[in-house]
């Protein structure tokens, strides 16, 4: 396994100024509804606990929603500061910015993993918080910011195995568009 080339920890951090203007909030209390959906559905599986099922998948709409909106205020902006704008600030195709949303929502996932180890630990109100009735208080957009590291660390490992293939793909592709001509 090799390391992240330049150009993904750039993307990565390129992608970490809009995610962390409110994405990865969303990202983080949809993984952590779903989390409760899976509680809820080891607990009483069935019709009932489907329901919730809808409280992850709003979170999860409303954080494309956030994220297109975002987009929209990225454009106004440029155009309203440059009628050409650098390269670096130039706005990415639809297909990079979907796939900017799918891998800040993954790595958002360590992120909140550790969350969990921490509140399952009970060792988070010395670090976060203080008690609050026998339970830890941690708050979650201040560990987000604290674990900007790890959400940067995979990100830019998403990108790098994004743009990485295995040689029978590479292979695969080059025989499609360069077929054998017939003798």
């Amino acid at each position: 396994m090799s390391l992240p080339s330049l150009k993904c920890w750039l993307k990565a951090v390129r992608l970490a100024i809009p995610a962390y203007l409110g994405g990865v909030v969303f990202n983080f209390y949809f993984w952590l509804a779903l989390s409760l959906w899976f509680v809820m559905m080891s607990a009483s599986p069935g019709v009932e606990a489907l329901a919730f099922l809808a409280l992850p998948l709003v979170v999860l709409v409303m954080g494309i929603l956030w994220a297109l909106l975002l987009r929209a205020l990225w454009f106004l902006v440029g155009r309203f500061l440059w009628s050409n704008p650098p390269g670096w600030l130039k706005e990415s195709t639809w297909g990079e910015f979907w796939k900017g949303v799918v891998i800040s929502h993954l790595a958002t996932l360590p992120v909140f993993l550790v969350y969990l180890c921490l509140v399952s630990g009970r060792v988070a109100y010395r670090v976060w918080g203080g008690w609050s009735g026998g339970f830890p208080v941690l708050r979650p957009p201040v560990l987000i910011v604290e674990l900007l590291w790890l959400w940067l660390l995979t990100a830019a490992y998403l990108y790098h195995f994004s743009r990485s293939r295995p040689n029978w793909v590479q292979t695969g592709l080059a025989k499609k568009r360069n077929p054998p001509t017939p003798r």
